[in-house]
């Protein structure tokens, strides 16, 4: 947080003198590699773009030739095959050989029909059926017309039924020497040669080559399935282009779009020619760019790397420069916050060393008067602590003789109630059981000054632990009738006889927790006590069904005239817990629990395992 002038903080967090420095280093290396590596890589993309393209071109190019000469061959066939046919013959077997002569030049002729310049068929030949087929007479007519005008002409593509291949029929002018139409020569020819021929066009690695008429239908396609199926591409990018005319000067379009399976290719088309048809070649997106994404990532990689190596010169550079101030500003902030042993070691001889030397100086004499001042306040608080002690040991010294008697006239008292009246007999049952509080407390009081002083003694005899604790326990019995408990004793078999330990404190032990136990329990609720032996040790443990302890108030359970918030409504002094953890202390011994508020509690007492140890006192504990 910063501070503003006025000494209040601020919500803007500000950057260190060192973190500037790095920070303006680093943007203006990253800012100039950026600028002119991302130069560099933005005309490398627009240049190896057009050259992949380029490159697509020509493979569909060399496609569309492949195709072209093909056609071109068939069709020169036919124009050839033209000067064997004489429309002067009117001989009908003369005509028949002529046209089965034509048929025998080229095996891919189908059918070839010779028609009169009246669109009158006068002979043809077929090597599939007697008859011409109903496809090759439906365009006798479209054929006619079609060569009337431009001499040559190539109808639309089909599959024929009965082989399931792509047929195309080609009709050429037959005319006389003086140029005059006489008739029509028409062949029906097969193009399953280019299924051939696009399933073996290699488009990369994973590209493919297909031809289609000017519709989009598919004529060949490396799967001939979807040719026999009637693949239409009419949708695609490029045979929108195609239909548009928005081609290159070569007869050519590639564009990046999507392709004939919807996915991401650079797509090129060529076209034929004379039949109309196109060649598209498509190569996936990352095939043909695979080069230029490997660009990308070693420029992102270099990228990446020099900002490593800026980060870590501009961090080198402005520690160098800011480590003087940054140290002197991080001592005077230790030595600040009281740690006044902190010295600022600065090298420099300017002055910023001389500054430092001064702290240094102050920083000293600082230290001086600060330990002087706090050896004071400890021999003071010690003092105060002592005589803190001392009194209250000297007040409940003072205070338990008269309890003790005004306990003893008042017990005596009730003893003859009889003779009073019923207000006066509940009148002195309350004032037995308000001392019989008051004698509890200073009882407690007294012990834990005892304890806290040091002149608790502990004198140990062997005793049975067993029959210390039936003893505490019929003390008790009582309220755990009253409140109907269920309660279980387990002592262990392995639970020595006799056990050496100071017989005060250990009822001081058992009753503390157990009389917490029948206490805090509800009325038919459950306790668990059990003596047993553990690596050596006697393990006392008592558990309850109780209240439980507050979790956010178990680290306080131990302190001194504290008792938690779900157990104010209970008589009780809030020293018994503290009692007990200072005798284990004392006597080597230790406690632990565990609780949950509203399901009980489990106090585990470990005395020694050699007894309790024999330490000289005063006065033993009451």
């Amino acid at each position: 947080m910063r501070k503003s002038p006025s000494g209040k903080e601020t919500g803007r967090k500000r950057l260190g003198l060192k973190d500037r420095l790095s920070l303006s280093f680093l943007a203006l290396c990253i800012g100039i590699t950026v600028l002119v590596g991302g130069a560099g890589l933005f005309f490398g993309v627009i240049s190896q773009n057009s050259y992949i393209l380029a490159q697509q071109r020509l493979v569909a190019h060399r496609a569309s030739e492949e195709v072209s000469d093909y056609i071109a061959e068939k069709v020169g066939i036919l124009k050839t095959a033209i000067w064997m046919v004489d429309m002067a013959e009117n001989d009908p077997v003369a005509i028949r050989d002529n046209v089965n002569g034509i048929m025998g030049i080229s095996g891919d002729f189908r059918q070839v029909a010779l028609l009169d310049e009246s669109g009158k068929v006068v002979g043809y030949a077929s090597r599939v059926s007697n008859a011409l087929s109903d496809n090759l007479l439906a365009l006798l007519s479209g054929a006619e017309n079609a060569v009337r005008e431009n001499d040559v002409y190539f109808s639309p593509s089909y599959i024929d039924e009965g082989s399931g291949e792509p047929m195309v029929v080609v009709a050429s002018a037959v005319k006389d020497v003086f140029g005059r139409f006489r008739g029509t020569l028409m062949a029906e020819i097969s193009i399953k040669f280019m299924w051939d021929l696009v399933g073996g066009m290699r488009v990369g690695e994973g590209g493919l080559a297909y031809v289609t008429d000017r519709k989009g239908f598919l004529l060949a396609f490396p799967d001939s399935g979807r040719v026999l199926k009637g693949g239409d591409v009419s949708g695609l990018e490029v045979m929108e282009a195609y239909r548009q005319g928005d081609l290159l000067s070569d007869g050519g379009y590639a564009a990046i779009s999507r392709g004939i399976d919807g996915t991401l290719a650079v797509v090129t088309l060529v076209s034929v020619g004379l039949p109309g048809w196109v060649v598209i070649t498509e190569l996936p997106f990352w095939e043909a760019y695979a080069i230029l994404v490997q660009e990308v990532v070693l420029f992102v990689v270099f990228i990446l790397l020099l900002y490593v190596l800026f980060v870590a010169v501009s961090r080198y550079l402005s520690r160098r420069l800011s480590l003087p101030i940054v140290n002197l500003r991080d001592a005077a902030t230790e030595i600040g916050q009281g740690n006044l042993t902190k010295k600022i070691a600065v090298d420099s001889h300017d002055e910023i060393g001389d500054l430092a030397r001064s702290f240094n100086e102050m920083t000293g004499r600082l230290k001086d008067l600060y330990d002087n001042l706090e050896a004071k306040v400890e021999e003071r608080t010690r003092e105060l602590e002592a005589h803190r002690v001392e009194f209250i040991s000297i007040a409940t010294h003072q205070l338990k003789t008269p309890i003790t008697a005004l306990k003893w006239n008042t017990e005596a008292l009730a003893e003859n109630a009889a003779e009073l009246g019923p207000n006066s007999r509940e009148l002195v049952g309350d004032i037995v059981k308000i001392i019989s509080g008051m004698s509890n407390l200073v009882n407690a009081l007294l012990n834990v000054s005892r304890l806290d002083l040091g002149t608790c003694a502990v004198i140990p005899e062997p005793l049975s632990l067993k029959e210390s604790l039936q003893s505490v326990i019929g003390l008790l019995q009582p309220e755990i009738e009253r409140k109907r408990l269920d309660l279980a004793v387990s002592v262990g078999v392995d639970v020595p006889g006799s056990y050496d330990a100071d017989p005060q404190l250990l009822d001081i032990i058992f009753q503390n927790l157990l009389s917490n136990a029948v206490k805090y329990t509800p009325d038919g609720g459950k306790i668990d006590v059990s003596l047993s032996m553990s690596d050596l040790s006697v393990v006392f443990r008592v558990s309850d069904s109780g209240i439980g302890i507050p979790k956010d108030q178990q680290d306080r359970i131990f302190t001194r005239m504290f008792r938690a918030d779900n157990s104010v409504s209970a008589e009780g002094t809030g020293l018994g817990l503290y009692m007990v953890k200072r005798i284990l202390e004392n006597i080597g011994g230790r406690i632990e629990f565990v609780s949950r508020e509203g399901e009980g509690t489990v106090f585990t007492v470990t005395l020694p395992e050699k007894g309790m140890p024999a330490r000289a006192g005063t006065r033993r504990l009451s």
